[in-house]
């Protein structure tokens, strides 16, 4: 099966990303490599012969191990400064582990096709970005806005 080259554009970091919260952005940036690192890959033309058709499916594990991983961060951190958008916050990540699931079962079965290309620009790339810019910028100006913590001073 052959892929088509549309060109999926690539996550670049800018300022409109940053949450301004270290370990945050510092997963985000990877998060991108990982995303770019796939979708450089299909913006080349294949054949997809067996090797070809792994290795792009270990791309997509590759990203999604991480996703899995930068969202249980995000998680805890959510958790820690009770934050109050948690259960909708943890249910949009829900989602995009599904999506992800699902480009990678479709993509197995079909390829890149029009359809897929489609759903890797909005459902894994373009959902992303507009997560970080709406979403993850509130849990990090929360964490920001937390009163310091108060430790009792030691009674003994």
């Amino acid at each position: 099966m052959k892929v088509r080259t549309k060109n999926t554009a690539l996550c670049i970091w800018s300022d409109q990303l940053a949450t301004h919260h270290p370990l945050i952005d510092s997963q985000h940036r990877e998060l991108l490599v990982r995303i770019n690192a796939f979708v450089s890959y299909c913006n080349q033309p294949h054949e997809f012969s067996f090797e070809e058709e792994l290795e792009a499916l270990n791309l997509v594990l590759y990203l999604l191990d991480y996703v899995i991983d930068h969202f249980s961060a995000e998680e805890k951190l959510m958790l820690e400064c009770d934050y109050p958008a948690f259960l909708a916050h943890r249910h949009a990540h829900s989602e995009y582990i599904a999506n992800l699931y699902h480009f990678r079962e479709k993509f197995r079965v079909i390829g890149l096709d029009k359809e897929m290309e489609d759903y890797l620009n909005d459902k894994v790339v373009d959902w992303l970005v507009h997560h970080i810019m709406e979403e993850d910028v509130k849990i990090a100006t929360h964490i920001e806005n937390q009163p310091p913590i108060e430790y009792p001073e030691d009674l003994t």
